[in-house]
Protein backbone atom coordinates (compact mmCIF):
# COMPACT_ATOMS: atom_id res chain seq x y z
CA UNK A 1 0.00 0.00 0.00
CA UNK A 2 0.67 3.74 -0.71
CA UNK A 3 2.51 5.80 2.21
CA UNK A 4 -1.00 8.12 1.02
CA UNK A 5 -3.40 5.01 1.61
CA UNK A 6 -1.90 4.61 4.77
CA UNK A 7 -2.49 8.53 5.67
CA UNK A 8 -6.12 8.16 4.09
CA UNK A 9 -6.60 5.34 6.82
CA UNK A 10 -5.46 6.90 9.63
CA UNK A 11 -7.00 10.02 8.94
CA UNK A 12 -10.63 9.19 8.57
CA UNK A 13 -12.98 11.54 10.33
CA UNK A 14 -10.46 13.41 10.98
CA UNK A 15 -8.22 16.80 10.38
CA UNK A 16 -5.15 15.92 7.67
CA UNK A 17 -2.43 17.86 7.90
CA UNK A 18 0.33 17.70 5.12
CA UNK A 19 3.23 19.90 5.93
CA UNK A 20 4.91 21.08 2.92
CA UNK A 21 2.89 19.01 0.31
CA UNK A 22 5.68 20.48 -2.58
CA UNK A 23 8.17 18.29 -1.10
CA UNK A 24 7.28 14.95 -2.03
CA UNK A 25 7.93 15.84 -5.25
CA UNK A 26 11.70 17.33 -4.35
CA UNK A 27 13.77 17.03 -7.56
CA UNK A 28 11.58 15.52 -10.13
CA UNK A 29 11.02 16.90 -13.44
CA UNK A 30 8.53 19.42 -14.33
CA UNK A 31 6.41 17.01 -15.99
CA UNK A 32 6.36 14.27 -13.76
CA UNK A 33 5.96 16.76 -10.74
CA UNK A 34 2.68 18.13 -12.26
CA UNK A 35 1.30 14.09 -12.74
CA UNK A 36 2.46 13.50 -8.94
CA UNK A 37 0.36 16.55 -8.05
CA UNK A 38 -2.64 15.55 -9.95
CA UNK A 39 -2.73 11.96 -8.20
CA UNK A 40 -1.93 13.31 -4.76
CA UNK A 41 -5.27 16.05 -5.29
CA UNK A 42 -7.46 13.63 -7.02
CA UNK A 43 -6.66 10.78 -4.16
CA UNK A 44 -6.76 12.96 -1.04
CA UNK A 45 -9.60 14.66 -2.60
CA UNK A 46 -11.95 11.50 -3.54
CA UNK A 47 -10.75 9.98 -0.22
CA UNK A 48 -10.28 6.46 -2.10
CA UNK A 49 -7.91 3.27 -2.54
CA UNK A 50 -6.35 2.84 -6.13
CA UNK A 51 -7.84 0.11 -7.56
CA UNK A 52 -5.35 -2.79 -8.57
CA UNK A 53 -5.78 -5.77 -10.86
CA UNK A 54 -8.62 -8.19 -9.67
CA UNK A 55 -8.88 -6.28 -6.10
CA UNK A 56 -12.44 -5.66 -5.37
CA UNK A 57 -11.97 -3.15 -3.01
CA UNK A 58 -13.13 0.52 -2.99
CA UNK A 59 -13.16 2.04 0.19
CA UNK A 60 -13.99 5.77 0.79
CA UNK A 61 -13.22 8.07 2.99
CA UNK A 62 -14.14 11.07 4.60
CA UNK A 63 -11.58 13.87 5.86
CA UNK A 64 -10.66 17.49 5.83
CA UNK A 65 -7.05 18.23 4.43
CA UNK A 66 -4.98 21.05 4.62
CA UNK A 67 -1.21 21.64 3.68
CA UNK A 68 1.21 24.37 3.36
CA UNK A 69 3.78 25.03 0.29
CA UNK A 70 6.14 27.46 -0.51
CA UNK A 71 5.24 27.67 -4.00
CA UNK A 72 1.15 27.51 -4.82
CA UNK A 73 0.50 24.00 -5.54
CA UNK A 74 -1.68 25.23 -8.67
CA UNK A 75 1.23 26.87 -9.91
CA UNK A 76 2.85 23.99 -10.18
CA UNK A 77 0.15 22.34 -12.96
CA UNK A 78 0.53 24.97 -14.92
CA UNK A 79 0.99 23.90 -18.30
CA UNK A 80 -1.11 21.04 -18.23
CA UNK A 81 -4.49 20.45 -20.20
CA UNK A 82 -6.42 23.50 -18.88
CA UNK A 83 -9.51 20.76 -17.90
CA UNK A 84 -7.34 18.79 -16.13
CA UNK A 85 -5.71 21.69 -14.14
CA UNK A 86 -9.26 23.36 -13.44
CA UNK A 87 -10.14 19.82 -12.03
CA UNK A 88 -7.03 19.75 -9.84
CA UNK A 89 -7.32 23.53 -8.71
CA UNK A 90 -10.98 22.76 -7.99
CA UNK A 91 -10.07 20.14 -5.29
CA UNK A 92 -7.00 21.57 -3.59
CA UNK A 93 -7.83 25.19 -2.97
CA UNK A 94 -4.94 27.48 -2.84
CA UNK A 95 -4.82 30.28 -1.04
CA UNK A 96 -1.72 32.63 -0.39
CA UNK A 97 -1.44 33.38 3.28
CA UNK A 98 1.15 36.57 2.48
CA UNK A 99 -1.60 40.15 3.07
CA UNK A 100 1.10 41.55 1.16
CA UNK A 101 1.69 44.47 3.57
CA UNK A 102 5.39 43.17 4.53
CA UNK A 103 3.87 41.73 8.20
CA UNK A 104 3.17 37.97 6.71
CA UNK A 105 -0.62 36.67 7.36
CA UNK A 106 -1.60 39.93 9.02
CA UNK A 107 -2.30 43.13 7.37
CA UNK A 108 -1.71 45.66 10.12
CA UNK A 109 -0.09 44.68 14.02
CA UNK A 110 -2.66 45.55 16.48
CA UNK A 111 -2.13 48.13 19.23
CA UNK A 112 -0.14 46.36 22.43
CA UNK A 113 1.90 44.08 20.32
CA UNK A 114 5.96 44.81 19.22
CA UNK A 115 5.90 42.98 16.32
CA UNK A 116 3.98 40.28 14.37
CA UNK A 117 6.21 37.54 15.93
CA UNK A 118 4.57 38.72 19.57
CA UNK A 119 1.02 38.66 17.56
CA UNK A 120 1.96 34.92 17.01
CA UNK A 121 2.88 34.21 20.21
CA UNK A 122 0.13 35.90 21.53
CA UNK A 123 -2.77 33.48 19.00
CA UNK A 124 -0.23 30.72 19.61
CA UNK A 125 -0.82 30.52 23.37
CA UNK A 126 -4.15 31.35 23.05
CA UNK A 127 -5.00 28.34 21.09
CA UNK A 128 -3.22 26.04 23.51
CA UNK A 129 -5.78 27.00 25.81
CA UNK A 130 -8.72 27.27 24.06
CA UNK A 131 -8.23 24.47 21.22
CA UNK A 132 -11.15 22.37 20.76
CA UNK A 133 -13.28 24.75 22.62
CA UNK A 134 -15.23 26.20 20.06
CA UNK A 135 -16.20 22.58 17.98
CA UNK A 136 -17.50 21.04 21.25
CA UNK A 137 -20.29 23.85 21.63
CA UNK A 138 -21.08 23.62 17.65
CA UNK A 139 -21.17 20.60 17.50
CA UNK A 140 -23.42 19.79 20.60
CA UNK A 141 -26.01 22.59 19.02
CA UNK A 142 -25.24 20.39 15.30
CA UNK A 143 -26.26 17.40 17.00
CA UNK A 144 -29.54 19.02 18.72
CA UNK A 145 -30.77 20.98 15.66
CA UNK A 146 -30.54 17.78 13.47
CA UNK A 147 -32.73 15.76 16.05
CA UNK A 148 -34.97 19.13 16.62
CA UNK A 149 -35.74 19.88 12.80
CA UNK A 150 -33.40 18.63 10.34
CA UNK A 151 -35.05 19.88 7.21
CA UNK A 152 -34.99 23.39 8.72
CA UNK A 153 -31.22 23.03 9.63
CA UNK A 154 -30.82 22.16 6.28
CA UNK A 155 -32.81 24.55 4.57
CA UNK A 156 -31.50 27.39 6.54
CA UNK A 157 -28.13 26.27 5.46
CA UNK A 158 -29.07 26.06 1.57
CA UNK A 159 -29.80 29.61 2.11
CA UNK A 160 -26.93 31.16 2.69
CA UNK A 161 -24.93 28.59 0.48
CA UNK A 162 -27.31 30.53 -2.14
CA UNK A 163 -26.69 33.89 -0.74
CA UNK A 164 -22.61 33.53 -0.95
CA UNK A 165 -22.84 31.81 -4.14
CA UNK A 166 -24.46 35.02 -5.70
CA UNK A 167 -22.34 36.93 -4.54
CA UNK A 168 -19.54 35.35 -6.18
CA UNK A 169 -21.00 34.79 -9.24
CA UNK A 170 -19.79 37.34 -12.09
CA UNK A 171 -21.64 38.08 -14.77
CA UNK A 172 -21.49 35.97 -18.06
CA UNK A 173 -18.96 33.63 -16.64
CA UNK A 174 -21.03 32.98 -13.35
CA UNK A 175 -21.48 29.31 -14.59
CA UNK A 176 -18.06 28.07 -14.56
CA UNK A 177 -17.28 29.74 -11.47
CA UNK A 178 -19.92 27.60 -9.17
CA UNK A 179 -18.02 24.75 -8.48
CA UNK A 180 -14.68 27.00 -7.45
CA UNK A 181 -16.90 28.52 -5.06
CA UNK A 182 -19.29 26.29 -3.70
CA UNK A 183 -16.71 24.89 -0.83
CA UNK A 184 -16.22 28.29 0.39
CA UNK A 185 -19.88 28.62 0.30
CA UNK A 186 -20.25 25.77 2.44
CA UNK A 187 -17.86 27.20 5.16
CA UNK A 188 -19.32 30.26 4.72
CA UNK A 189 -22.14 28.80 5.46
CA UNK A 190 -20.77 26.83 8.57
CA UNK A 191 -19.50 30.24 10.12
CA UNK A 192 -23.16 31.67 9.69
CA UNK A 193 -24.62 28.54 11.76
CA UNK A 194 -21.59 29.44 14.35
CA UNK A 195 -22.89 32.42 14.72
CA UNK A 196 -26.54 31.84 14.74
CA UNK A 197 -25.32 29.22 17.93
CA UNK A 198 -23.44 32.06 19.70
CA UNK A 199 -20.26 30.07 19.07
CA UNK A 200 -18.72 32.83 17.06
CA UNK A 201 -19.15 36.68 17.62
CA UNK A 202 -22.24 38.19 15.68
CA UNK A 203 -20.05 41.52 14.94
CA UNK A 204 -17.05 39.12 12.72
CA UNK A 205 -17.45 39.38 9.15
CA UNK A 206 -17.56 35.70 8.13
CA UNK A 207 -18.64 36.65 4.46
CA UNK A 208 -15.90 39.40 4.21
CA UNK A 209 -13.49 36.59 5.33
CA UNK A 210 -14.49 33.67 3.32
CA UNK A 211 -15.14 36.17 -0.08
CA UNK A 212 -11.43 37.26 0.38
CA UNK A 213 -9.99 33.95 0.06
CA UNK A 214 -11.75 32.69 -2.59
CA UNK A 215 -10.78 35.68 -4.34
CA UNK A 216 -7.45 34.78 -3.37
CA UNK A 217 -8.08 31.45 -4.65
CA UNK A 218 -9.59 32.15 -8.11
CA UNK A 219 -6.01 34.48 -9.15
CA UNK A 220 -4.24 31.80 -8.34
CA UNK A 221 -6.27 29.46 -10.21
CA UNK A 222 -6.10 31.72 -13.06
CA UNK A 223 -2.75 32.35 -12.89
CA UNK A 224 -2.43 28.01 -13.62
CA UNK A 225 -4.87 28.27 -16.16
CA UNK A 226 -3.48 31.28 -18.61
CA UNK A 227 -1.64 33.78 -17.13
CA UNK A 228 -1.37 37.57 -16.20
CA UNK A 229 -3.81 38.62 -19.17
CA UNK A 230 -6.30 35.84 -17.32
CA UNK A 231 -5.73 36.85 -13.56
CA UNK A 232 -5.73 40.81 -14.35
CA UNK A 233 -9.02 40.24 -15.96
CA UNK A 234 -10.34 37.99 -12.67
CA UNK A 235 -8.90 40.90 -10.89
CA UNK A 236 -11.21 43.04 -12.61
CA UNK A 237 -14.61 40.70 -12.35
CA UNK A 238 -14.50 41.21 -8.22
CA UNK A 239 -17.38 42.88 -6.83
CA UNK A 240 -14.68 45.30 -5.21
CA UNK A 241 -14.16 46.76 -8.76
CA UNK A 242 -15.94 49.64 -9.07
CA UNK A 243 -18.17 50.46 -12.16
CA UNK A 244 -17.69 53.75 -13.47
CA UNK A 245 -18.46 56.06 -16.52
CA UNK A 246 -14.99 58.23 -15.27
CA UNK A 247 -12.44 58.09 -12.65
CA UNK A 248 -13.87 61.58 -11.28
CA UNK A 249 -17.42 59.89 -10.54
CA UNK A 250 -15.77 58.52 -6.88
CA UNK A 251 -14.28 60.44 -4.01
CA UNK A 252 -10.39 59.04 -3.51
CA UNK A 253 -11.78 57.77 -0.02
CA UNK A 254 -14.19 55.14 -1.98
CA UNK A 255 -11.61 54.77 -4.90
CA UNK A 256 -8.83 53.70 -1.73
CA UNK A 257 -11.45 51.08 -0.35
CA UNK A 258 -11.94 49.95 -3.33
CA UNK A 259 -10.14 47.23 -5.52
CA UNK A 260 -10.09 49.47 -8.48
CA UNK A 261 -11.69 51.21 -11.10
CA UNK A 262 -13.61 50.02 -13.68
CA UNK A 263 -14.04 52.56 -16.99
CA UNK A 264 -14.57 53.01 -20.46
CA UNK A 265 -11.99 54.34 -22.31
CA UNK A 266 -11.39 54.19 -25.96
CA UNK A 267 -13.61 51.66 -27.12
CA UNK A 268 -12.23 49.33 -24.24
CA UNK A 269 -12.26 48.93 -20.76
CA UNK A 270 -9.60 50.57 -18.77
CA UNK A 271 -8.52 49.01 -14.71
CA UNK A 272 -7.69 51.74 -12.57
CA UNK A 273 -5.75 50.38 -9.32
CA UNK A 274 -4.59 52.35 -6.10
CA UNK A 275 -0.77 50.95 -5.76
CA UNK A 276 -1.87 49.76 -2.55
CA UNK A 277 -4.64 48.13 -3.26
CA UNK A 278 -3.04 46.06 -5.54
CA UNK A 279 -0.42 44.89 -3.07
CA UNK A 280 -2.80 44.17 -0.41
CA UNK A 281 -4.57 41.91 -2.85
CA UNK A 282 -2.19 40.45 -4.81
CA UNK A 283 0.78 38.73 -3.02
CA UNK A 284 3.02 39.20 -6.07
CA UNK A 285 1.93 42.40 -7.23
CA UNK A 286 5.07 43.87 -9.09
CA UNK A 287 5.52 40.59 -11.17
CA UNK A 288 2.02 40.90 -12.10
CA UNK A 289 2.79 44.67 -13.53
CA UNK A 290 5.50 43.69 -15.23
CA UNK A 291 4.05 40.42 -17.10
CA UNK A 292 1.21 43.03 -17.56
CA UNK A 293 3.49 45.47 -19.45
CA UNK A 294 5.66 43.39 -21.49
CA UNK A 295 2.62 42.15 -22.90
CA UNK A 296 1.60 46.02 -23.82
CA UNK A 297 -1.54 46.47 -21.03
CA UNK A 298 -0.01 48.81 -18.62
CA UNK A 299 -0.36 52.40 -19.38
CA UNK A 300 2.84 54.35 -17.64
CA UNK A 301 5.05 57.09 -17.79
CA UNK A 302 8.74 56.74 -18.19
CA UNK A 303 10.73 55.31 -15.53
CA UNK A 304 7.80 53.79 -13.54
CA UNK A 305 5.13 51.09 -14.11
CA UNK A 306 2.33 53.98 -12.84
CA UNK A 307 0.57 56.94 -14.37
CA UNK A 308 -1.39 59.95 -13.12
CA UNK A 309 -5.18 60.14 -13.14
CA UNK A 310 -7.86 62.54 -11.57
CA UNK A 311 -9.56 60.37 -9.19
CA UNK A 312 -12.32 62.60 -7.63
CA UNK A 313 -10.49 65.91 -7.79
CA UNK A 314 -7.46 65.79 -7.67
CA UNK A 315 -4.51 63.68 -9.47
CA UNK A 316 -3.19 60.57 -8.35
CA UNK A 317 0.05 58.21 -9.09
CA UNK A 318 -1.87 55.03 -10.24
CA UNK A 319 -1.85 51.90 -11.82
CA UNK A 320 -3.84 51.37 -15.59
CA UNK A 321 -4.23 48.41 -16.60
CA UNK A 322 -5.79 48.46 -20.93
CA UNK A 323 -8.24 45.37 -20.82
CA UNK A 324 -9.40 45.92 -23.91
CA UNK A 325 -13.22 45.82 -25.52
Amino acid sequence: RTDMETLLDRHTNCLLILDELNSLTAGGTTNAKRQAYNGIVFNLASGIDKTRYQEKRNRQRSFCYLSSSNTPLVQELTGGAPDVVSAAADRLLTISADAGSGLGVFHFVPDGFSSSKALIDSIRDAAGKNHGVAIRVFLQRLVQDVADDEDGLAERLRNWVREFGHRAQTGADAGRHNRTAEPFALVYAAGRLAQFYGVLPKRWKCGRAVMACYKRHAAEKAIALGGAEERIKAYAASKDVLRCEAATDVSYEEFRRSAGLLVDQGGGQNLIVHTKALRERVSDALALVKALEAVGMVERDDGTYQTKRMIGSKSRRVYVFKLGA
